[in-house]
């Protein structure tokens, strides 16, 4: 007996032989089964081709998890690397600006005290100095605010906004500049 697979015609078959005996067992002929299996190598070849495929998608799966968790930790990295910039940023422009601002407040007292022309622009340029500078400071401490809640060190909370007052504080720094350069600068709020 013997079995064999052959194609024939871009069909494949299942070929089996065997022997017919005589009766004293020597082979007299022999008969010969064949099968076509064409659809059903297609089906294994298909479903191998699947599972191959399946096995691509599952690794791929897994390198992408890989990377996105790469991804994660260069995030989480960036995020320490951006606070402790933040952090020593904060100590670097303080300091000086602290100074700035209590030098702004003793030259504003100073010109108050002296017997200065009316139409002197030093009261002003001082005060415009400090205020200046505490904006900065409240600029810096608003980056750093920023920070810490992304970080999760720090929840927001609401409050009142006088938008009036925030727009004549602004107003009130850029006035000098806009006056240096001849540019008008008019300032309206809706009054509440």
């Amino acid at each position: 007996r013997s079995e064999f697979e052959e194609s024939y015609k871009g069909r494949r078959y299942r070929v089996q032989a065997l022997p017919v005996r005589d009766e004293e067992g020597a082979v007299a002929s022999g008969i010969a089964f064949a099968q076509d299996i064409t659809d059903q190598k297609e089906r294994e070849e298909a479903l191998r081709e699947a599972k191959e495929e399946a096995e691509r998608a599952k690794e791929e799966a897994e390198e992408a998890k890989e990377e996105a968790e790469q991804a994660k930790e260069e995030a989480e990295e960036a995020s320490r690397l951006k606070s402790a910039l933040l952090a020593n940023m904060s100590h670097e422009i303080r300091t000086p600006l602290t100074s700035i601002i209590g030098f702004a407040e003793m030259l504003g007292r100073e010109a108050a005290g002296l017997e200065l022309p009316e139409e002197s622009p030093l009261p002003g340029y001082a005060s415009t100095i400090e205020r200046s500078g505490k904006r900065l400071l409240e600029t810096l401490n608003g980056v750093l605010n920023l920070s810490k809640l992304q970080a999760g060190q720090m929840e927001m909370e609401a409050g009142p906004v006088d938008l009036s007052e925030q727009a004549r504080l602004a107003a009130g720094e850029l006035r000098p500049e806009a006056e240096e350069k001849e540019i008008s600068l008019e300032l309206e709020t809706g009054g509440d």
